[in-house]
């Protein structure tokens, strides 16, 4: 008997569109079988989740036309926004090659923009929390960041010890095809571990109330500035952030 085929999920390459700043996927979505020009119309749920599904893929070019439907097809997409999928933060790591445990237990709260990528997740803990890998990696109650395949950007409420400091977390990248590693860009040097550690999602310790923590401030060039031990913090200003321990 043959073995089943497996599924290997590929990058979508992106593309500069315009002199504008807009960066679209090189694929597209052609949206002429979503409306009756050629055949019957379609549920309007199904060929919402057909998007989401898409754009969950890396797909954010549509091809949309008054002649597939007068602005059919662009009052469809305009809905997608406001539309809710069953996806939850661990769903979207995965479609994006990324491993679930990245982000504690407890998440109460998620969403996604999946034009831009942008998400923000809540946790239920009513402070900032610990969670034990091969380091200790730090959440605040609020993380923001901008999702794309294999990668993590502009990353905000993540904090990963080094000795006796703790380092903000800009960014968590794999490599594609996978190479069983996970980094974490802390600034001055990328934090490197098994993708293993990262497999399921941990329980998250909140922190004790006379834990004292170390805010270590950088400037733009990843240079330390500061030292101070206050509560834990975590606040951006013009030309700085700052990590807690």
């Amino acid at each position: 008997m043959a073995a089943p085929a497996t599924s290997i999920a590929v990058p979508v390459p992106r593309i500069k569109l315009g002199s504008q700043g807009l960066v679209v996927s090189k694929q597209g979505l052609g949206c002429v079988g979503m409306s009756a020009t050629y055949n019957p119309p379609k549920p309007e749920i199904d060929m919402i989740k057909v998007v989401h599904h898409v754009v969950e893929s890396g797909i954010t070019f549509f091809d949309t036309s008054d002649f597939y439907g007068p602005h059919t097809n662009e009052v469809l997409l305009g809905k997608i926004p406001n539309s809710s999928p069953s996806s939850s933060i661990y769903d979207v790591l995965e479609s994006h090659g990324l491993p679930i445990g990245i982000f504690p237990k407890g998440v109460s709260n998620f969403t996604l923009d999946p034009t831009t990528g942008n998400f923000q997740l809540n946790l239920l803990s009513p402070a900032p929390c610990d969670a034990k890998f091969e380091t200790r990696v730090r959440y605040d109650c609020d993380i923001t960041g901008t999702i794309a395949y294999g990668q993590i950007a502009n990353l905000s409420g993540l904090a990963a010890q080094e000795l006796f400091l703790w380092l903000p977390v800009k960014s968590i990248r794999v490599d594609v095809p996978s190479s069983g590693l996970i980094y974490f860009d802390v600034g001055v040097v990328f934090k490197q571990f098994s993708l293993s550690f990262f497999e399921t999602p941990k329980d998250c310790n909140v922190l004790e109330s006379d834990d004292g923590n170390s805010i270590v401030l950088f400037d733009d060039s990843g240079r330390i500035v500061e030292t101070q031990y206050v509560k834990f913090v975590r606040k951006r200003g013009d030309n700085a952030q700052r990590a807690v321990a």
